[in-house]
């Protein structure tokens, strides 16, 4: 199976891969660049 940290990147790469297919266009653009990206500010 998965160590800890393996299944913690395994899931946030789930994630990315998700939001990027529900949301094809960055959801915030305007302004300068934000610290996170869409899938890390979004609550779970």
């Amino acid at each position: 199976m998965f160590t800890r940290d393996e299944f913690i990147v395994y899931v946030s790469c789930l994630i990315i891969q998700y939001d990027q297919r529900q949301f094809p266009m960055p959801l915030r653009h305007a302004g300068c660049l934000p610290k996170f990206s869409d899938e890390e500010a979004l609550p779970p």
